[in-house]
């Protein structure tokens, strides 16, 4: 899905880069890993198990769906 930005010429100014920006994006970087590691490892826990085990063509929906709905869920148990 692309997504696109729609700006009013002559009203958009562009700054110079800025080193601190390069800082706050690695601070954020880290804090967002900080957050999401949990996360991230237990969906790779998730994957590695429901990839090992066999499924019949028509199960695929079921595993896209429960996958999609467990993630949601732990993102929102994270964020509390």
């Amino acid at each position: 899905m692309n997504q696109y930005l729609g700006l009013k010429r002559g009203s958009v100014e562009l700054y110079e880069h800025r080193k601190e920006w390069e800082t706050e994006a690695q601070n954020t970087i880290l804090h967002l890993k900080s957050i999401l590691s949990d996360v991230a490892k237990k969906c790779e826990a998730i994957k590695i198990s429901l990839a090992e085990q066999n499924f019949a063509e028509d199960d695929r929906e079921k595993y896209t769906a429960g996958k999609h709905d467990f993630i949601v869920k732990v993102l929102q148990m994270a964020k509390q």
